[in-house]
Order: C-alpha cells, then sequence, then structure tokens
C-alpha cells in the first residue's frame, strides 16, 4: 500500500479474472482501514482479463467492497473506460451498500476527487 498524504493508493496489475481481482480489492481496503486510512485510490487501470462487466458482477463486487469498508472509508477506482458503464451504474449501486466512492479513468481526478473528501 502506497501512500499520498492521507490517501492509500493500491494498484493492481497483470492478468486477472474477475472473482479474484474482486478479492484482492476487498484486502486492500482492510489493510487500508488497519492503516487507519479514510481514503483510497485503487488503481486496476495495469489490470486485464476482466472482460465485459454484466450488472450482477458489478452489484456483487461493489457489496462485497461497501461491507469491506464498513463506512469508514471513502473509495475512488481507476480503471479502463470500457470497465465504466456510462450510467455509472457502480457507483449509484455502492452508495446504496453505503460505500461512498466514484469511478475514473487516470488518477490525476480521482487523487483531487478524493482530496476533495471529508
Amino acid at each position: 500500500m502506497e501512500r499520498i498524504g492521507d490517501i492509500g493508493v493500491f494498484r493492481l496489475e497483470g492478468e486477472s479474472r474477475l472473482e479474484p481481482a474482486v478479492k484482492r480489492v476487498a484486502e486492500a481496503i482492510h489493510d487500508a482501514r488497519e492503516l487507519g486510512l479514510r481514503k483510497l485510490m485503487v488503481v486496476t487501470s495495469g489490470l486485464t482479463g476482466l472482460g465485459p462487466l454484466t450488472v450482477a458482477d458489478r452489484l456483487g463486487m461493489v457489496r462485497e467492497w461497501a461491507e469491506a469498508t464498513q463506512g469508514r472509508l471513502v473509495m475512488a477506482m481507476v480503471t479502463h473506460p470500457d470497465l465504466i458503464d456510462p450510467e455509472r451504474f457502480g457507483v449509484v449501486a455502492a452508495a446504496s451498500f453505503g460505500l461512498h466512492g466514484n469511478v475514473f479513468t487516470s488518477e490525476a481526478p480521482a487523487l483531487d476527487w478524493l482530496g476533495e473528501q471529508p
């Protein structure tokens, strides 16, 4: 876990199927909480092999991540543009599960957004 000020940064790279990648992000959320961090940027733009995501995939991953945050962490996800739903379904679903987060295609806006969060 890298730190940029009060923000934890977790980078997930290489090739992975969706389920193991979701688990690794959940572990990073746990690690960030253990370190006392309240903000986390997860960068998956170096990750391949996920394929197109279904609505069920999006629901499952944000539910798991919301449970992992326990409402104590704000999260920004940086990922491939083709994995972001145009309606931001994952962001809306995450909020309904108690995860305050957002998704971006590059790191600078994600860091800016996290910096604006209390």
